[in-house]
């Protein structure tokens, strides 16, 4: 029992891991979408300031402030996909180490229905959270293990 697996599955509970990812994402859809909202506003202020000089529809002004919404939304796009991948994978790498723990303590648990006589240590990943948990655990063990033993 003091010796585990390395686990290589990095999803281990579904509903809270894809739950904190999507959380970890509502800030970043409102950013994009303020964003996006901002940059119409800006070039529809564009659009009436060259109305306000009396500038023909087809004037180049037009053209251009065209030209920079679509290249400005591109790199807002790309921006926000980029960004977006990023905390998708920062949020799944910080959830399974809260997930983790989590789910060894659950393991552990199940393990040791059938324990006759000492419990085992109980132990975790280095750079798992939590990690005052067995170190507590253990504590306890110790004493009950103790008192177990003539």
């Amino acid at each position: 029992m003091t010796n585990f697996k390395k686990r290589t599955r990095y999803i281990l509970n579904k509903k809270f891991q894809f739950s904190f990812v999507a959380f970890s994402l509502i800030p970043l859809f409102l950013i994009f979408v303020a964003m996006t909202i901002s940059l119409f506003y800006f070039h529809q202020q564009q659009v009436a300031f060259g109305q306000e000089l009396n500038l023909s529809p087809d004037h180049v002004y037009y053209e251009m402030i065209r030209f920079q919404q679509k290249q400005l939304l591109r790199i807002l796009v790309s921006l926000g996909t980029f960004i977006g991948l990023i905390s998708i994978i920062w949020s799944l790498y910080i959830s399974h180490r809260v997930a983790g723990p989590l789910y060894r303590l659950t393991q552990y648990f199940n393990s040791t229905e059938d324990i006759n006589g000492e419990i085992p240590p109980l132990k975790f990943r280095p750079n798992d959270f939590f990690l005052e948990i067995p170190e507590a655990f253990n504590k306890f063990a110790e004493k009950i293990n103790k008192k177990i033993k003539p």
